[in-house]
């Protein structure tokens, strides 16, 4: 029997996109293994985040279990799932009064929310290096209906193959959620728990002497099972050549096209004003491609130059067309074992076309170098961060300026001989964001300590 606690990335949802809490919580986790296979069950302990249900000051309650059937694994491995996470206490809101003062009320307009959550994963290893994986899901999610709270039923069906052979890898899935499908836990954080879409994705890469070749390609489908929705249809392509030039530099050559148009149109939309009729229609085409070098200066140096060039076309509402520029120059310097420097400086442009708003300008900078002393169990990470983003109209309005910082690092220690198990951790932050085109100005520090014990730690090396 194995108990984890802390920050958990629960073990009993790996490789599951539809059953998963998504991130890490502050929980439990406990799994036994038994003749019978093993059984795995996490509660979380405190909710740092916002709840599924309408309002966003519930914390959730959530509760799982997995059963993993005793099959052999070499073969074939097969996992029942289950998650549930419903909205527990009163959510509440911040509300200033006339004379600036601020404080914490009920929230009269919330609704809690929750669901439950059930899944099988199934992993069928085909060869030593091909894999299928396929996994369903099912369940339920409270949602408020004209002041009644009603159950959503909803399914999620993915099938994946994955393998390498010599030097050729390939990636190809398929996937299909109903409408109402959607987690409770994260509803909607996945792209691939969208509700109402299916489609194939497919990922090919092959290694010659001219280079590595990668393509992309994905088509889904969205809104086929609405009647007062368009059907939406998208197809992305990426593909990309890897050259190594010489023994110190690399070239890489990339490029994307994603064209989104209408499919069918159902009778309800089609008796609808033109205007209202397109705006639910999508005519779209973005297309782009980058060109990067990275070269090796000498053993302890390493530069990266890159630009790219992207341009988005929307046939609908020719206002929206822009295209967008950036230059990227990149950094890495290992002068000794006790120091390394990473930094990079970037700029983008944002102009839109005929008669759209204007250009915006971006400008980054992050410097992030680490000291480190194995003796003294020491390592340092100072960090700088520089962030500008200026927005100009075509009549040279500016609208928007804004200016952000950030300033601090990380101090940990290792202690020595026969304490090497605990890591104590110290992270400082200070931010500073400003905009005087909107009278904007905030500041902040965080300090943050961490206490890291290892159990077991001899016993490991």
């Amino acid at each position: 029997m194995n108990v984890s606690f802390g920050m958990v990335a629960p073990a009993l949802y790996k490789s599951a996109q539809f059953v998963t809490t998504a991130t890490p919580r502050q929980g439990i986790e406990a799994d036994l293994k038994t003749p019978a296979g093993t059984f795995d069950f996490y509660a979380n302990t405190d909710d740092v985040g916002a709840g599924s249900g309408i309002g966003y000051g519930f914390h959730q309650q959530l509760l799982g279990a997995s059963w993993d059937l005793p099959l052999p694994k070499k073969y074939v491995e097969l996992r029942l799932m289950w998650l549930s996470a419903h909205d527990t206490g009163m959510a509440t809101t911040v509300q200033t009064g006339l004379n600036g003062q601020t404080s914490t009320v009920t929230d009269p307009l919330a609704v809690p929310g929750g669901g439950d959550m059930y899944g099988a994963l199934l992993q069928v290893h085909l060869a030593p290096k091909w894999l299928w994986t396929s996994e369903y899901a099912w369940g339920y999610n409270d949602t408020e209906t004209d002041g009644d709270l009603t159950h959503l039923y909803g399914r999620a069906a993915r099938t994946n193959v994955a393998g390498i052979s010599g030097p050729f890898t390939m990636n190809l899935s398929y996937l299909d959620v109903s409408p109402n499908f959607a987690s409770p836990v994260n509803p909607n954080l996945s792209p691939n728990s969208t509700p109402d879409r299916r489609g194939p994705s497919g990922t090919f890469v092959f290694t010659t002497r001219a280079g590595t070749f990668s393509f992309n390609d994905t088509y889904l489908q969205s809104n086929f099972n609405e009647s007062n929705f368009a059907e939406q249809e998208m197809n992305s392509a990426v593909e990309s050549w890897t050259k190594r030039i010489d023994k110190i530099t690399t070239l890489t050559l990339a490029g994307h096209e994603t064209f989104t148009t209408t499919g069918d149109v159902p009778p309800a939309v089609q008796a609808l004003s033109e205007d209202a009729r397109l705006a639910l229609e999508a005519d779209q085409r973005d297309a782009g491609a980058n060109l990067s070098v990275t070269r090796q200066v000498d053993k302890s140096t390493s530069l990266t130059f890159s630009g790219a060039r992207d341009w988005f076309r929307n046939h609908l509402v020719e206002d929206a067309n822009t295209i967008t520029s950036s230059l990227i120059v990149g950094a890495n310097w290992v002068a000794r074992s006790y120091f390394q420097l990473n930094a990079n400086a970037s700029l983008n442009w944002i102009a839109g076309q005929k008669s759209t708003v204007g250009t915006t300008r971006s400008f980054s900078a992050f410097l992030q170098p680490t000291f480190t002393w194995k003796r003294a169990g020491l390592q340092l990470h100072p960090l700088a961060s520089i962030n500008q983003t200026r927005t100009v109209l075509l009549d040279n309005t500016l609208t928007n300026d804004l200016l952000s910082q950030q300033y601090g690092g990380r101090l940990s220690w290792t202690m020595p001989s026969k304490f090497k198990f605990s890591t104590l951790t110290l992270d400082a932050d200070h931010t500073d964001a400003k905009n005087p085109v909107a009278s904007f100005h905030q500041q902040g520090t965080t300090l943050y300590l961490l206490w890291t014990i290892s159990w077991g730690y001899k016993h490991q090396m």
